[in-house]
């Protein structure tokens, strides 16, 4: 059962899913799609016939992996067309601050859902999703609507407006606005009855308006052809910026979600080939939930939440551990007939800790698959030439994977939590004990903030807001016994548990231990 293959030649692919397919190679592609393992509560056709378009989780879960997949799928298997949006990559700060100027911007009624529509951004948002959909199938050459003349009238109109040919990223879709009114490019273009112009060479409408008239002439487009799928990600949020950014971006967000779903509903209901799926992190998700809308109902009918606890089976059946050994059966070649058992003994031929590999492996990560990926490259860059995942790699790699683990789970962190607030919960953890009580927690803040003035910023928060916090992002757990029970109770939000239990022992993770010299 020899064989010459070592850890630096087996393909685990990158922590983010977005850098396995940065050249978009047929290589790429295949080793991607070959080594991907969907959850099993998924279905894509879900997805693909528009059932579901809302894929939530917490960060690492693998919203991305499965948006790369299934565009692959969309295109290589089912021969139809995606394009991606990506909110941090592709909008940059000046094009939020553009975006300030449609704010709030008042329409009389929204042929969407019939009610006011004095809503923020859901206007911008609305332009940019129409001339988005316009751009790309002109650029790809597309045909989802019938060249007649309500086409015309569709791509004259939103063609019609002066835009600024300086501006790039964002802001080239939308056009020149001043205090809620916008430029036609000609005196002569009158183009809708609901245009009143005050003189007759007048080229300003209201950007209100001319929202309006695009709402109706896409309405009245003839589906035909192939479908094409819009997908949205990198919806993220950061608390170092300043709060009134802060605020402007979660609204941009909310409301990039609210018209998400309002055009996924008018397609469903025109027969239109036009499909919108979107990723949201489950901490932006419950920001805008609290900003303003109910979009909750929308995100449970349409949603589907990406988890990869397992209920029940034994530790090979977990789907991470059936994750790695796709990857490894992937790469090893000569050895293919190998059962999963005898692969994973090959691979995994010791104890780790006094414990089964496929247990450590678990205990030390966040049911994610990034964690995974995360492990066993960081064994690949320290024990290249080894031929397998011993004792010796795993306890060479604690410190190295423990302390970027604790980076992850910073910058989670970072939708809530400033960068002081962050460095001062280091701080109290930090040299301290593994289990705690929330009492022992409140008294630690107590004491350090005397001696750390960073400590003292949190007090403010309090104990429990902030352990609740580090639960709902992995951090800290419960680790307990019941009264008269020998069983040591364990849950974290990750294996289900969707709350922490403030009355009962707290424990850190077990991968930040390292880290944290605990």
């Amino acid at each position: 059962m020899a064989s010459n293959l070592i850890l630096k030649n087996i393909y685990f692919g990158k922590t983010d899913a977005k850098n396995e397919l940065n050249e978009n190679t047929p290589e790429q592609r295949k080793n991607f799609k070959d080594t991907f393992l969907l959850p099993a509560q998924f279905n894509l056709s879900d997805f693909v016939e528009g059932k579901k378009y809302f894929i939530y989780g917490l960060k690492g879960t693998g919203k991305t992996a499965f948006l790369r997949y299934l565009s692959i799928y969309i295109e290589d298997d089912l021969k139809n067309h995606t394009s991606f949006v990506l909110f941090k990559t592709d909008f940059d700060e000046a094009d939020k601050q553009h975006f300030d100027k449609y704010a709030n911007v008042v329409v009389s009624q929204s042929s969407f859902d019939g009610t006011d529509n004095n809503n923020d951004f859901e206007l911008a948002w609305k332009w940019f999703f129409f001339r988005h959909i316009l751009d790309q199938l002109e650029s790809k050459d597309l045909q989802l609507f019938e060249v007649d003349d309500n086409w015309k009238k569709f791509k004259r109109h939103m063609k019609a407006v002066r835009i600024d040919p300086s501006k790039s990223g964002l802001a080239k879709y939308l056009p020149i606005i001043e205090k809620g009114v916008v430029e036609l490019k000609a005196a002569s273009v009158k183009l809708g009855l609901d245009f009143i112009f005050s003189q007759k060479n007048e080229t300003r409408v209201e950007f209100a308006q001319i929202v309006k008239v695009a709402e109706k002439y896409f309405e009245s487009l003839t589906p035909v052809g192939k479908n094409f799928y819009i997908f949205l990600d990198e919806l993220e949020l950061a608390f170092q910026e300043a709060a009134d950014i802060y605020g402007r971006n979660s609204h941009l967000i909310r409301d990039l979600i609210v018209v998400a779903a309002k055009i996924n509903a008018l397609c469903r209901k025109k027969s239109y080939p036009i499909y919108i799926i979107s990723s949201i992190r489950s901490e932006v998700l419950s920001t805008v939930f609290s900003s303003g809308k109910e979009i909750n109902k929308e995100i449970e009918d349409f949603g589907l939440l990406i988890y990869w606890h397992q209920a029940g089976g034994g530790l090979l059946e977990h789907p991470l551990i059936e994750m790695a050994i796709k990857r490894l059966r992937f790469a090893e070649q000569e050895h293919r007939h190998l059962t999963n058992l005898e692969l994973w003994k090959k691979f995994f031929p010791e104890p780790i800790q006094g414990k089964a590999p496929e247990r450590y492996i678990l205990d030390n990560t966040w049911y994610r698959p990034r964690d995974i990926v995360r492990l066993f490259t960081t064994a690949q860059q320290m024990f290249p030439d080894s031929v397998s995942f011993s004792h010796k790699v795993f306890d060479g790699i604690r410190k190295k994977y423990s302390t970027s683990s604790w980076v992850e789970a910073t910058e989670e962190l970072r939708a809530k939590y400033s960068v002081d607030e962050i460095e001062a919960i280091r701080q109290l953890f930090c040299g301290w004990k593994p289990r705690f009580t929330f009492e022992q927690f409140a008294e630690r803040i107590k004491n350090l903030s005397k001696v750390f003035p960073v400590v003292s910023t949190l007090e403010e928060r309090g104990a429990a807001t902030i352990l609740n916090d580090m639960y709902n992002i992995g951090i800290v757990g419960n680790n307990y016994q019941e009264d008269g029970d020998y069983k040591w109770r364990v849950r974290f939000v990750f294996r289900g548990d969707d709350h922490l239990l403030i009355d009962k022992q707290v424990m850190i993770h077990n991968a930040l231990k390292p880290y944290l010299s605990l």
